[in-house]
């Protein structure tokens, strides 16, 4: 071992010597485990590999042996295997034996004649068997795949197994990590909910090297944040284990399960410039590497001028899905931040029963239990408009327009003496609501008289009072406070308990940023968050790695309100930014956006979920690139999909679903967190009569557990 390497190693520390000796002697004291005469320079080679920057990773599907080969020669530091969204649910049980042999095959290792015959017979691509062989050297009875055609020595290999939560998971661990362990570097874990996901990974695999007598930890976990629960407890997952090694924006899954429009995907700096500040951050006090996802073009450039921007805010790797993202990547592969490594505790955690692993592969039984799918009541709030109580004319001008939500701030007329303007606000709400308009009283729910105050409001109003909206809140202790409040006042004037639903306006930057989440998860009550930040926020350059403000706080409110699962609405623009500012909003994922009663029409139509219409019988390319572009969105493809999860979580007792699209020939994994973004926007399709009468009836026969939603009883 040269100098040079541990140089390398202390590097990796940001120049610390002390904290990288210290992980020289844990990694030495794990290699002595498994071999007595393993020396310290061993052990600083290990690191150094391991540190080694790697800016590229490449994900493939893990049974084309045709890709595996390109991505062993190609420039990507960190070639991706999948077994989870690349495989049909028809094939993923022989594609973990055809990437096990292909493994095998591209670390040198020779192969039977029955095994090569079965790669011919079974490994993707279609058709493309008779080029295998060429491929391959004869070595007396073996098969030993050409040099040039093996993984080099630098590249890291991962495997993707399916979801914990899976019935195929279990079998990928024991099939495949348990076979191929020694010869791969470490898993990328794909749908994670929370550190629980990445705890149970870890421990599987601790259990799978003690079994087989590899170094224990030496398989590195990388963490695909696609759910916006987990981009919010980032940093949380990160520390679970030293083996964690990365947090990876996934770009297409994130934007679908927060319910944003494709165009999110195409412009991700923009629209996602929370989430990729919130896996830096995570990064940087864990000593660990934020990731995003690919560009979704296929164009070498398109992937250069992201590469560029994701440099810019602290993003280490970047991942590709094509050669072209390969090559725009690598044109910037030197200016990728290094990753500064930080040593850490970390909590115990037990190993993994491996007979209980063994019995749920037999079984076809998930490791972690799916997720249920229990979808909410959708009330739809596209154009909400806010009015004073005293404010007659304008009341009546709300309820008169097409608006779906009137906010009347009832804070002027609920003291004893004003009655009669009481008495007028419930008449007017009486004669003039739609009766598809949703009335909320804005009210501050503390003070000695807070009960006797609202009484009298909520008697007159009760037929046509349905929430109850909070000014300002910074805390969840309040959101608490106030959904017993109203458990005490439904009491008292003789409301079903859970009737009244909660809205919380944030207005304060540090509180979209620490505490939207769990203000929106502090009472089943709680329906809606509006944003309405006191001071002006402005639009931030996107390549400036600190500024944090209009994106920012947009995106991190729609994560907050997705993982919560309730609404989330934009606040008030300007008339000169109104339509620009709202066709933001849509697309990124907000439900609907605070106006005046004359823009409610249009911002109904903005936020309206989208249809594909007809899908052109000969297709010209542009035609076709707009209707798929219509289609990614739509609710037909919405529809589908629930259909078919429906049937799977029901009929076949399943926690997940392959859906493979018909118009863009993309397979998704379908769980209950994107399925809740469908329901959502069917429901919201229904409501705003978009389905066609023949739609209507199917998503009518999706099981009644799904389309009622969930009692109000377990509101407080």
């Amino acid at each position: 071992m040269d100098e040079r390497t541990w140089d390398d190693v202390v590097a990796a520390f940001g120049g610390h010597k002390d904290q990288a000796e210290a992980e020289v002697e844990d990694r030495w004291h794990a290699l002595k485990r498994v071999d007595p005469g393993a020396t310290r320079d061993r052990a600083i080679e290990q690191l150094a590999w391991e540190y080694t920057p790697r800016s590229i990773e490449h994900i493939l599907p893990g049974a084309n042996w045709y890709f595996m080969v390109k991505a062993a020669r190609s420039a990507a530091h960190i070639l991706v295997l999948d077994l989870e969204d690349a495989v049909a649910a028809t094939r993923k049980h022989i594609d973990r034996s055809i990437l096990t042999l292909l493994v095998r095959a591209l670390r040198g290792r020779g192969l039977t004649q029955a095994e090569l015959e079965f790669l011919k017979a079974n490994a993707l691509p279609a058709g493309k068997a008779h080029h295998l062989e060429e491929h391959f050297l004869r070595t007396g009875d073996r098969f030993m795949i050409k040099p040039e055609n093996r993984f080099t020595e630098q590249q890291m290999i991962l495997v993707r197994p399916n979801s914990l939560r899976t019935k195929w998971a279990a079998g990928d661990y024991y099939q495949v990590i348990r076979e191929i362990g020694d010869l791969i570097a470490g898993i990328y874990l794909p749908k994670v909910e929370g550190p629980e996901d990445v705890r149970v990974a870890v421990q599987i695999l601790r259990a799978l090297q003690q079994e087989r007598g590899w170094v224990l930890g030496s398989h590195k976990i990388f963490v695909h944040t696609e759910l916006p629960g987990a981009v919010l407890r980032a940093e949380e997952i990160l520390a679970v284990a030293p083996e964690v090694e990365e947090v990876n924006l996934g770009v297409l899954d994130y934007t679908a399960a927060t319910g944003g429009r494709s165009v999110v995907q195409q412009e991700q700096y923009t629209y996602l410039r929370y989430p990729l500040l919130k896996l830096v951050e995570a990064a940087r006090a864990t000593g660990k590497a934020a990731a995003t996802g690919i560009t979704v073009t296929l164009n070498a450039d398109d992937t250069e001028k992201d590469t560029v921007r994701a440099i810019a805010l602290g993003i280490h790797r970047k991942t590709s899905a094509h050669p072209a993202h390969i090559e725009g990547i690598a044109r910037h592969d030197a200016a990728f931040p290094p990753v500064v490594r930080k040593r850490a505790r970390y909590p115990e955690i037990p190993d993994f029963d491996l007979a209980r692993l063994e019995r749920l592969v037999q079984a076809e039984q998930p490791i972690l239990p799916p997720i249920v799918f229990v979808p909410r009541p959708v009330t739809l709030c596209r154009s909400v408009v806010t009015v004073a109580g005293q404010d007659l004319n304008g009341l009546r001008a709300a309820l008169a327009s097409p608006a779906d939500m009137v906010v009347v701030d009832a804070e002027s007329i609920r003291g004893p003496g004003r009655p009669e303007a009481r008495w007028k606000l419930a008449q007017l709400c009486r004669d003039a609501r739609h009766p598809s308009q949703t009335i909320a009283l804005q009210v501050t729910l503390d003070g000695p008289d807070v009960i006797r105050n609202l009484q009298g409001l909520l008697h007159l109003l009760k037929d046509q009072v349905h929430a109850v909206i909070l000014p300002s809140v910074q805390q969840p202790r309040t959101v608490r406070q106030a959904a017993g409040l109203l458990t005490t006042l439904e009491r008292e004037v003789g409301l079903p308990i859970g009737t009244l639903a909660l809205g919380a306006w944030i207005t304060q930057p540090e509180t979209v940023e620490h505490e939207a989440y769990a203000i929106a998860t502090a009472s089943r009550r709680m329906t809606w968050l509006f944003l309405d930040l006191a001071a002006p926020q402005p639009k931030e350059d996107l390549t400036d790695p600190t500024a944090k403000g209009y994106y920012y706080y947009r995106s991190a409110l729609v994560a907050a309100a997705a993982a919560a699962d309730i609404n989330a609405v934009d606040g008030f623009s300007n008339r000169a930014e109104f339509e620009e500012e709202a066709l933001f909003a849509a697309n990124l994922g907000f439900h609907g956006k605070v106006v005046t009663p004359d823009q409610a029409a249009r911002v109904n139509a903005i936020m309206n979920p989208p249809s594909a219409g007809e899908r052109p019988a000969e297709p010209t390319e542009p035609a076709l690139e707009a209707f798929k572009a219509r289609w990614i969105n739509s609710v037909e493809r919405a529809l589908a999909i629930l259909e078919l999860y429906a049937t799977a979580d029901q009929e076949r007792n399943l926690g997940v679903v392959a859906y493979a699209d018909p118009i863009t020939g993309q397979r998704e994994m379908v769980d209950a967190a994107t399925a809740r973004i469908y329901y959502r926007q069917l429901e919201r399709a229904v409501k705003a009569k978009q389905l066609s009468d023949a739609e209507a009836t199917r998503y009518r026969v999706i099981p009644d557990r799904w389309s009622s939603g969930t009692s109000r009883e377990a509101a407080v």
